[in-house]
């Protein structure tokens, strides 16, 4: 395994902090057609519990990343698939996360 850097460590923290937050309410279906500042709202709401944004961090990683997609579990199915995703982009080099 490669060695990460401090600022590797941080990112991957903070792309599991905006995967963890309830960014989709039950009635939308695509997270690209939020306000920015609903987004930043979510994220620093986060998941109801530890898994949050500070204020102001939000709107920071959001001037580095669009998010592309989230899918949560999906409780329709019976116990859930299990599964949940949230796809990120990097707005400067065009690299994807999920």
């Amino acid at each position: 395994m490669a060695s990460k850097t401090l600022k590797d460590v941080l990112e991957f923290a903070n792309f599991q902090l905006a995967a963890e937050a309830f960014l989709l309410r039950a009635n939308e279906s695509d997270i690209r057609t939020l306000d920015r500042d609903v987004l930043i709202a979510r994220l620093e709401l986060g998941n109801n519990h530890a898994s949050k944004f500070v204020s102001g961090q939000g709107a920071s990683f959001l001037a580095t990343y669009d998010i592309l997609a989230q899918y949560r579990n999906d409780a329709n199915l019976a116990g859930g698939s299990g599964f949940s995703g949230t796809l990120f982009k990097n707005r400067q080099t065009g690299e994807l996360s999920l």
